[in-house]
């Protein structure tokens, strides 16, 4: 029996809940976010059975390293103790290759490889260590252009869940002093922010492997804050300002998270500064469409409810936007 199109095994071969869940998250576009800590195994037991698994691994130079926990407790790694066809989901296709329990010297050096990512490991000489062998160039990164339609799917769902909190947070404050909303404003502008970054550097680092989550993330969230400060100027400490400040603040609004990103985008690839315009445009498009969609929407005295949901219906079309513009804006970057 083989395994689905979906990467799902039929009902014949149970597979525990959890294990289906992370199956269909790795064979999703949303695997994405576990690149580099998960993947899906698919082989065929010695009965003919096909068997999908998630597992973690680790990288060592040109193969994948796994290591099985409680063995005691498992059974399908004892299917490797001899080379044997495996196929591996990994960046969001499958792979063809050989695994293999590792001994001696080259299961020590896979083993190193695998504690240096994961420190907790409970390192014991019974533990099964495999060695995934794939195909030469499997590991090529693909080019930025090709990761529009992952991109779309990922950062749009992460600029959603991450509006949310802005949303709830503008619906709670709207009749309380600034001093009140401000604070509460900037702390969900940047948990926004977060998850905004979070999403974007995960399908980056697809195609550009040295650039840091990390980095990319936190300039992602400073750089909302800066835009919220600058979006709520008009209505703080900017009431009264002529339509030229207002048009700078503006400026400022669009430009602020892809200059921050450009910031850590320009080690990596040439001509990065085009970045700032995709996304000042792209914001652009995304804040048109949410004001277009919510402003006829909000009416005077409406439950915070009601005011909520219509700001999470317009905020998701605003990321889809904004995810869109964002993508096809990858055509115009290349990778060193």
């Amino acid at each position: 029996m083989r395994a689905t199109e979906t990467g799902i095994p039929s009902a014949a071969h149970r597979v525990p809940w959890y294990n289906r869940f992370l199956l269909w998250w790795l064979t999703s576009p949303l695997g994405l976010l576990a690149d580099g800590t998960l993947c899906a195994l698919r082989y065929h037991a010695r009965d003919d059975r096909a068997v999908l698994l998630p597992v973690q691994y680790a990288r060592d130079d040109d193969r994948l390293v796994v290591v099985a926990g409680q063995p005691w407790r498992k059974r399908w790694w004892r299917h490797f103790t001899s080379p044997r066809p495996v196929d591996v989901r990994l960046r969001g296709r499958w792979s063809g290759g050989r695994g293999r329990v590792l001994s001696g010297t080259d299961r020590e050096a896979a083993l190193a490889a695998y504690v240096a990512v994961f420190p907790r490991t409970e390192v014991r000489p019974e533990l099964p260590v495999l060695g995934l062998e794939l195909p030469p160039g499997w590991s090529a990164p693909p080019a930025l252009r090709a990761l529009a339609w992952p991109w779309f799917v990922v950062v749009t769902g992460c600029e959603f869940v991450g509006f949310g909190p802005p949303v709830l947070a503008g619906a709670l404050t709207a009749d309380s002093a600034s001093t009140v909303a401000l604070p509460l404003l900037l702390a969900a502008g940047a948990i926004e922010g977060t998850l905004l970054g979070l999403g974007q550097a995960t399908v980056l680092r697809r195609a550009l492997l040295a650039l840091s989550r990390a980095r990319w993330t936190v300039a992602t969230a400073l750089a909302a804050v800066v835009a919220y400060v600058l979006a709520l100027g008009p209505f703080t400490w900017a009431e009264d300002a002529p339509i030229p400040v207002l048009v700078l603040l503006g400026s400022g609004v669009l430009a602020s998270i892809g200059t921050a990103q450009w910031l850590v985008l320009r080690g990596h690839v040439p001509r990065a500064g085009r970045w700032i315009g995709v996304t000042a445009l792209a914001w652009l498009a995304g804040l048109a469409v949410f004001l277009a969609v919510a402003t006829p929407l909000w009416q005077p005295g409406q439950p915070t409810a009601l005011i909520v949901a219509i700001g999470l219906g317009s905020g998701l079309l605003m990321a889809a936007a904004m995810s869109a513009v964002t993508g096809f804006g990858l055509r115009l970057l290349r990778s060193r």
